[in-house]
């Protein structure tokens, strides 16, 4: 054998030595995991059960005043100390209204009446 093929053997056993390493950190991690959210849901079955149970023997489970939440700015805060916004330093133009419309024009000319039957009188004969 090579020199060049033993160190690429060696090389080859070290990167196979190196991914089987990966592999079984990651199972344990995966298995890690996987106990844990196994005894987070054993828990929280638990609770349920016992919350169900407390509820049919008719008395209250104990429950905090309201969820762990933290204090954040509300609208009841704002009540007190309500700042209107500043009025901008500019003065806003006024603006005229549109114009009114033109009133229509009739598309006939305008004719005299005429009394007589013979349209003798009509501007147009004129």
């Amino acid at each position: 054998m090579s020199y060049q093929a033993i160190v690429a053997a060696d090389n080859a056993v070290a990167e196979m030595q190196r991914l089987q390493d990966d592999v079984t950190r990651q199972r344990a991690e995966s298995e890690q995991k996987f106990a844990q959210a196994l005894k987070e849901n054993r828990e929280t079955t638990q609770k349920a059960l016992d919350e169900a149970q407390t509820k049919r023997d008719g008395r209250t489970a104990p429950r905090p005043a309201h969820e762990g939440r933290e204090e954040t700015f509300t609208f009841l805060d704002t009540e007190d100390d309500y700042d209107p916004p500043a009025t901008p330093s500019f003065q806003m133009p006024e603006i005229p209204p549109p114009p009114r419309p033109t009133p229509r024009r009739t598309a006939r000319p305008r004719i005299e009446d005429d009394d007589d039957d013979d349209y003798s009188n009509q501007s147009w004969m004129r």
